[in-house]
């Protein structure tokens, strides 16, 4: 978003030193090993008049609905009139927020104390934690669909041709596999799979799976399991 020169909010030492910014040196959020440069200018924003209680709770509503769709976020100038710019401002922060709070996989609680830390107003960090809550299970699934990644399989077609002959042999009948995978973006890959080489991948693929079973038989499995079970049932707190 581009903004005209004089009309970008100030951050840094001023916002410090009235507590209204990102405390210096504060780590251990569920943001990671650093907070995010957008978040550290949105939060003396919503200190600011411009970012009243409804302006914010519409941006955290925009920004879940467009999470959930996958799409963009846009900002009309004709929704927040002369608050466009600090809109914008906000939507950029507390999309970085929400996609941090989904990829942490850290209970709600634990987000907004982290968001109370950073200088969060209180009634600020209580609405995305609410928000974040009741949309939790759709905005993780979301971001799921979307997430980026190699082509999916959609269909496999395998022919089998037999080699009758060549120039120097007058009988070969050498068997070999065509076969064509067709992508989940559309693309189309066709190669040959010489018999030697199917067996070879056809054992590499048994064993793959009997050690599978091998694992999942393995008493820390279990274990494994019920930590799985009690950190999913903490993350809908």
């Amino acid at each position: 978003m581009t903004v005209a020169q004089g009309t970008r909010p100030r951050f840094g030492r001023k916002a410090e030193e009235d507590q209204t910014g990102v405390p210096g040196g504060l780590s251990g959020t569920f943001f990671g090993s650093a907070i995010p440069d957008d978040v550290i200018q949105f939060v003396p924003l919503l200190h600011t008049e411009a970012a009243s209680t409804d302006v914010v709770r519409t941006c955290i509503a925009n920004v879940i609905e467009h999470i959930r769709a996958g799409t963009r976020i846009s900002v009309s100038a004709n929704t927040y009139v002369e608050q466009s710019e600090v809109a914008g401002y906000l939507h950029s922060g507390l999309f970085t927020i929400l996609r941090s709070a989904i990829s942490s996989k850290v209970n709600t609680t634990r987000i907004v104390a982290d968001l109370r830390r950073m200088n969060v107003p209180v009634q600020v960090a209580d609405d995305i934690g609410h928000a974040f809550l009741k949309s939790r299970a759709q905005l993780e699934a979301s971001a799921l669909r979307h997430r980026i990644r190699f082509p999916k399989l959609d269909k496999l077609r395998w022919r089998i041709d037999v080699v009758i002959s060549s120039g120097s042999l007058s009988r070969v009948m050498r068997p070999s596999i065509l076969m064509q995978l067709i992508l989940s973006d559309g693309s189309i890959q066709t190669f040959v799979v010489e018999l030697a080489q199917f067996h070879a991948l056809r054992y590499g693929v048994a064993k793959l799976l009997r050690e599978m079973q091998t694992i999942e038989r393995h008493p820390i499995m279990r274990v494994a399991h019920e930590l799985q079970k009690r950190e999913d049932a903490d993350r809908n707190k």
